[in-house]
């Protein structure tokens, strides 16, 4: 039986506060804002090191060691790395190589959530 056994994800390191884009009136109203309007209180910038395959990575990573398994037990990677920084081979694959997998299976998800509910 097929199951999801573990995630992992990966924050670039540099927060911008949302005081960065726009400063507003008052303290009062960037409050406002940022509860009502976005939603959010700052967001993440990668810096040139930080790529989608560098983050990919790091975030395999974080799954394997949140997991009870070795990366020879991976029998298949799902995700989604934009931007590429190949279009072929896909850079999921370099995912897999990277951790070491052996006959991993690596099921990009390019094309919004249908695909994830397809490949579930």
């Amino acid at each position: 039986m097929a199951r999801i056994v573990t995630t992992g994800s990966y924050l670039p390191k540099n927060i911008i506060k949302n005081d960065f884009f726009d400063k507003p009136i008052n303290p009062e109203e960037l409050a406002v804002i940022e509860k009502y309007m976005t939603g959010m209180s700052q967001r993440r910038h990668a810096d040139k090191s930080e790529t989608g395959l560098y983050m990919a990575i790091k975030a395999a990573e974080q799954a394997v060691e949140r997991s009870a398994y070795q990366v020879n037990d991976i029998h298949m990677i799902i995700g989604n790395i934009t931007p590429n920084q190949h279009l072929l081979p896909e850079d999921l694959n370099i995912v897999a190589a990277e951790l070491g997998c052996e006959n991993t299976t690596v099921l990009p998800i390019n094309t919004a959530c249908s695909s994830f509910l397809t490949s579930l």
